[in-house]
């Protein structure tokens, strides 16, 4: 990265932050984020946690006092990974005091997310994070079906996420997001509707409702049949939408769904390239000031140097990036703001169709097609239907290009993914 001092002073700017915990109870069968770290450094790793909470500490103290002193507000700051609450209690509100007392000026902050699994929550004390500044849970549920549960590697049961959900209520938690998935090889669309009853039933104030995506890199790919496909993934995910909209549930992104006003503001700085953020601990990612960083992946690297993010790419300079951060960008029912997109990376929407093929290529299609509209400054889908078509295209094109050819596909450098 760039030195801090060097970092612009320009005024008050609005920053998020990503705390990843590299660290697992098992190893899923469809996930990608830790697709390329070994289940033996993923699970089981407990004598390292330690030195790990140890490393972030650093990293946050070398970084952070000098972003906040030159304006840069925290506005957001989320525990993701891996499973945050593989650590302990204490070593979680360690992490994030430090983050805390050398936040000034910030003085409130909006969500203070920390991810959770359904096995993890009886053992640990979430009145005490509630207290330390945690305002917000996420939970990673995936289906409630005990079958289909063992099936995709999860190491709980469906009757271990409703004592959850009671733990978090206990507690004094009111903003509670839940994570499933569907189109999973060999779903129903039955098996589909049963989950999101019970799902609903759950009383959660926010869904995330992800449509599965093979990766080759993962055991679940290979179980994908060829009948996956644009129509019938279309089907389903018509299905969960009507289905949670008639719940009292409001879809704002592709995937989520939210009452209450309970939308989440870290996931709308990466789907819209709100603000800036930047992400501690290894394996994370951060856009600052029009660049991009990634820390090793490798955690017991990170230990042994934590005080970088990595090495700075102009985001202006990465064609790939531009091509996949548009692609979600639509995602958004705002839509890719053409000012923000700018702003945010460097370079003009109408210049990075001209730099990247990829970005060319597929806007090409999406605007012959009619698809694509411009509106108002925003290029957005010019209705839902729209939107979720093309999003099981996409999925249904990668399948058969990835899977079904065995090719494992280039890792995009996608905004950091909320759960």
């Amino acid at each position: 990265m760039k030195n801090t001092s060097e970092l612009d002073k320009s005024g008050i700017s609005d920053l998020a932050i990503y705390v990843n915990i590299p660290f697992c109870n098992s190893k899923c069968h469809f996930c990608h984020y830790v697709a390329d770290i070994d289940s033996r450094n993923l699970v089981g790793q407990h004598n390292w946690y330690s030195e790990y909470v140890e490393a972030i500490k650093r990293q946050i103290l070398h970084y952070l006092p000098q972003l906040t002193s030159d304006g840069h507000q925290i506005n957001s700051i989320y525990f993701g990974g891996g499973t945050p609450t593989a650590l302990s209690t204490e070593q979680l509100i360690d992490i994030l005091q430090v983050i805390e007392s050398n936040s000034k000026p910030s003085l409130h902050f909006g969500s203070v997310t920390l991810e959770t699994t359904p096995e993890n929550a009886p053992h640990h004390d979430f009145r005490a994070l509630l207290d330390a500044g945690f305002n917000r849970i996420s939970m990673g549920v995936q289906s409630m079906d005990n079958n289909r549960l063992r099936m995709i590697g999860r190491s709980h049961c469906v009757e271990q996420v409703q004592k959850a959900i009671e733990i978090f209520w206990d507690a004094g938690f009111t903003n509670v997001n839940i994570d499933m998935m569907f189109g999973m090889p060999s779903e129903s669309k039955e098996e589909i509707s049963h989950n999101l009853e019970k799902l609903v039933a759950l009383a959660g104030n926010h869904y995330s409702i992800y449509l599965y995506e093979p990766d080759p890199r993962t055991v679940m790919a290979k179980r994908c049949e060829s009948s996956y496909t644009t129509e019938d993934l279309y089907s389903k995910f018509d299905l969960v939408l009507n289905y949670m909209e008639n719940a009292g549930y409001e879809g704002y992104n592709c995937f989520y769904y939210a009452n209450d006003n309970s939308r989440c503001d870290c996931d709308d700085i990466y789907y819209n390239l709100g603000n800036d953020w930047i992400g501690f601990g290894a394996g994370a990612h951060s856009l600052l000031q029009q660049c991009l960083y990634r820390t090793s992946s490798d955690y017991k690297h990170f230990i042994a140097t934590p005080l970088t993010i990595g090495s700075p790419i102009p985001a202006r300079e990465n064609a790939i990036y531009l091509y996949m951060t548009s692609t979600y960008l639509l995602y958004s029912d705002k839509g890719l703001n053409l000012n923000q997109f700018e702003r945010m990376l460097g370079i003009s929407y109408q210049d990075a169709l001209a730099m990247s093929k990829e970005l060319q290529l597929w806007h090409e299609h999406l605007t012959t097609e009619g698809n694509l509209v411009l509106e108002g400054g925003h290029w957005r889908f010019r209705n839902r239907e729209d939107q979720i078509r093309y999003i099981c295209h996409h999925m249904e094109r990668r399948f058969k290009h990835d899977i079904l050819k065995s090719q494992q596909f280039a890792q995009p450098y996608a905004p950091l993914s909320s759960k």
